[in-house]
């Protein structure tokens, strides 16, 4: 089984990570079912790098109370910060690293319908190391 690898050179964006984790593994499984994933990374990883800034700003603004959109350009500096520290790619489950730096945030969602995450061994929908 593949599995699409989200890493963050930061280990502070678990509740980011967890979010996106939820909605790209819905979606890849519905996807699936009618096409391959046969995907432009590059496309990706700006969408995906789109989707934590937001995810982050909106966590910040419940936590913080205060107007994160204007506070001194806080989502373009986490945009570009995070862009720097962002890999996303394509990895065999036998690739899979779990000996990895632990100041990282990684994120594996398997590329599978619904169907092969029932009958997979694991039965798992994503997971973070």
């Amino acid at each position: 089984m593949q599995y699409l690898k989200i890493t963050i050179h930061d280990n502070d964006y678990h509740a980011e990570l967890s979010t996106l984790g939820d909605f790209l593994s819905s979606f890849i499984r519905d996807y699936l079912i009618f096409h391959t994933f046969d995907i432009d990374m590059m496309v990706l990883k700006d969408g995906i790098l789109k989707f934590l800034v937001g995810a982050n700003a909106v966590m910040f603004e419940f936590m913080y109370c205060k107007d994160y959109l204007d506070y001194n350009g806080k989502i373009d500096k986490t945009a570009m910060y995070l862009e720097k520290r962002l890999e996303v790619n394509v990895v065999d489950e036998s690739d899979i690293d779990f000996k990895e730096d632990e100041d990282d945030g990684y994120l594996y969602i398997p590329i599978c319908t619904e169907e092969e995450i029932k009958s997979a061994k694991y039965g798992l929908k994503y997971f973070f190391r």
